[in-house]
């Protein structure tokens, strides 16, 4: 609530800025970086080496104090007051570059260049506005704009120089939730903060589009950029919430229970898991992402398995309605018939490039469960070559019910219908077992120079919605056709 005035130890003010301001209440000093206080009429510029920055230092101080006062606008209720302020704060960069970068001997094209030379705010500095970004994302109360305003007065940020906080947000990030969890979440948050440092960059260009021959940056213009950053922060913070954290969409997702048939050790299960984080890590927030269109195709199934394979469809008992095996009464007394239940199931094979297996493996797994349904999907090699509408994935059945194709179709190299895929196994037989690296990937839209095509996305929604169809359709993936091959041979057994 209270605040002391500082006044004492406050220096003459420095020639230039005697000169332009004609105000002897401004006071001056140097530290880390540069500031300007209205209220107090107080200037910190920074201890910079070399002549040009601590002209332009100087300058810039100038034009602020000068320059960057309160004006009265109309119907802008909601952009009062972080919004405005953000956008008249920018103004400065304008005068600075309009008044006087001439005179600091650099000249305007190099004006951003000058800004980026700008030290940072102090460590601690950074530190607590990281801090405050990664409570709110966490807490599901983001607020952007505080984050932009604190940059409008930064000018290394200003000019792009977002990328020196990369490894702060981590390192910051690892102080509040630990190492794991910074190593989950830290490409996201990035994310969040990388969104912020583009919101900034437009805005800052939309301020200096004014043209070099205007007396002023309009009002109208102010309003307009205030109400981009209104608009863009409202987008971002509706876009992020904590539920898109990977540590804590992990731990939504929960525990999955696998039927390990003793096949799959606690080292291949925790490669697995692995596996599922590292996904989700390394996959974009693109809501815009969506499965590719999936065509299933049922084969001729021409070839038929041998009967030793096929094993006996009746077998006898000695309990039943109608005896028809009189002559076992003698021996084992299994005069009655009744049907044997083939071991079924279904098996779906991810055919994408990265899996590598050949026909002959198709073939014994077929062998090794006759009674059951086998099928291979992936996606088109050339997505971009599709409209988003097209077809761009198949799912061949291959085998059913003893029976399988003369030879394996061929098959395109990507995945992009995972999701579907998976949403057709869940409706097969049990057991269901997917033969997958557990590399999901869907479809985007791109908008390029030469217009809109789709390419290939890692999106984290689509991945957490293939995990999901695995947890609750009770699949058992196994990471290639040999570990599936072990695992139909023990389920046979037991």
């Amino acid at each position: 609530m209270f605040k002391a005035k500082r006044s004492q130890g406050k220096s003459r003010v420095k020639p230039l800025l005697n000169l332009a301001l004609q105000d002897s209440e401004w006071g001056v000093n140097y530290g880390t970086t540069l500031s300007v206080d209205h209220d107090d009429k107080y200037i910190s510029l920074p201890n910079s080496r070399g002549p040009h920055m601590r002209k332009a230092a100087k300058l810039i101080a100038y034009v602020d104090a000068k320059y960057n006062k309160p004006r009265k606008y109309v119907n802008v209720k909601h952009l009062q007051p972080l919004y405005i302020k953000t956008a008249e704060n920018l103004t400065t960069y304008w005068y600075a570059n309009k008044k006087g970068m001439d005179k600091v001997g650099i000249g305007y094209r190099n004006f951003e260049e000058l800004l980026r030379n700008f030290p940072l705010p102090p460590e601690q500095t950074i530190e607590n506005m990281l801090s405050d970004v990664i409570h709110s994302v966490y807490t599901n109360s983001l607020e952007p704009i505080r984050v932009l305003f604190f940059a409008s007065k930064t000018p290394a940020l200003v000019s792009g120089k977002w990328f020196m906080l990369n490894d702060k947000t981590r390192k910051v990030l690892e102080k509040i939730k630990g190492y794991e969890v910074s190593e989950q979440d830290g490409q996201q948050l990035w994310t969040i903060v990388h969104r912020m440092s583009q919101i900034m960059a437009t805005s800052y260009k939309m301020i200096m589009s004014t043209r070099k021959d205007s007396n002023a940056v309009s009002n109208k213009k102010i309003k307009e950029v205030a109400q981009y950053l209104y608009d863009e922060c409202e987008k971002l913070a509706s876009e992020f919430s904590s539920n898109d954290m990977p540590s804590i969409a992990l731990a939504q997702m929960g525990d999955i229970s696998l039927d390990t048939q003793g096949v799959v050790d606690d080292s291949e299960l925790d490669e697995m898991a692995q596996t599922v984080k590292s996904e989700i890590m390394s996959s974009t927030d693109s809501e815009d992402s969506f499965w590719g269109k999936m065509k299933v195709v049922e084969h001729k199934l021409t070839k038929s398995l041998p009967n030793e394979l096929l094993g006996k469809s009746k077998r006898k008992k000695d309990i039943g309605v109608k005896p028809n095996a009189m002559h076992r009464y003698a021996t084992d007394k299994k005069i009655f018939t009744d049907k044997a239940k083939r071991i079924s199931g279904t098996v779906l094979i991810d055919a994408s490039g990265s899996m590598h297996f050949s026909d002959e493996d198709i073939q014994e797994l077929v062998e090794m469960l006759p009674a059951s349904t086998v099928a291979i999907y992936s996606g088109v090699n050339y997505p971009a070559d599709y409209d988003k509408d097209d077809v761009l994935g198949f799912l061949h059945v291959i085998a059913k019910n003893g029976k399988w194709v003369d030879e394996i179709p061929e098959h395109p190299q990507n995945n992009i219908i995972d999701g579907p895929a998976l949403e057709w196994l869940s409706k097969q037989a049990e057991p269901r077992i997917l033969v997958s690296d557990l590399r999901f990937t869907g479809v985007v839209e791109h908008k390029g120079r030469y217009g809109t095509d789709i390419q290939v996305a890692r999106a984290k929604h689509l991945y957490l919605d293939a995990m999901n169809i695995i947890k609750k359709a009770k699949v058992i993936p196994l990471i290639d056709v040999d570990k599936a091959k072990e695992w139909v041979k023990a389920y046979k057994k037991n």
